[in-house]
């Protein structure tokens, strides 16, 4: 992958997260880490979106580091 999409890609996954992290969405089936555990309550929904948006940041901020030192291009 060439490194300006890596970077893209990490800018993304890095705005996601802070968005999951810190913005509290109402349980719902449309946006936010939704699977049945995660729906069963207000604090179970809470945590596991908070949890998912620490992940897809970091996921984010390596994708980002790759995509500068140029190790995800040919």
């Amino acid at each position: 992958m060439p490194p300006l999409v890596m970077v893209a890609m990490g800018v993304l996954q890095i705005a996601l997260g802070l968005f999951a992290y810190y913005v509290r969405i109402a349980r719902n089936f449309f946006v936010g880490y939704r699977t049945a555990r995660s729906m069963a309550s207000e604090e179970a929904w809470l945590y596991a979106n908070r949890t998912f948006g620490k992940l897809c940041g970091m996921a984010g901020a390596f994708d980002l580091l790759v995509g500068i030192g140029g190790a995800g291009g040919r």
